[in-house]
């Protein structure tokens, strides 16, 4: 929910109740992921090409780095417009691991 104010030419003021309903969907990673901690700034992308983040969507920054997790990215973003995710160190600006993004099976 979110509140939002108006002054109206400094004479009234009008307060707005927007309800905002965000879907999302997620990106998850299962139990088995693993990557290492030593890499400074390392953030999850979704991507065509796997050696650059150019044109890729920025899905988050990686905080665990073993374990099942979840991202969520908003729904208008079409999954199947992307064919990886792409683990890229920001600070040093380099890929530093792949997978091939498929849709999760029921």
């Amino acid at each position: 929910m979110a509140f939002f104010s108006l002054i109206a030419f400094g004479v009234a003021l009008l307060a707005i109740r927007i309800l905002v309903h965000l879907v999302t969907l997620p990106v998850e990673f299962d139990a088995s992921f693993n990557t290492t901690s030593a890499l400074p700034g390392l953030y999850v992308y979704l991507s065509n090409n796997v050696n650059s983040i150019s044109n890729a969507l920025e899905v988050g920054m990686v905080t665990d780095f073993t374990g099942a997790q979840s991202y969520d990215i908003t729904e208008d973003i079409s999954l199947s417009a992307y064919s990886h995710v792409l683990f890229f160190c920001k600070p040093f600006l380099v890929p530093v691991g792949n997978g091939e993004l498929k849709p999760k099976n029921p």
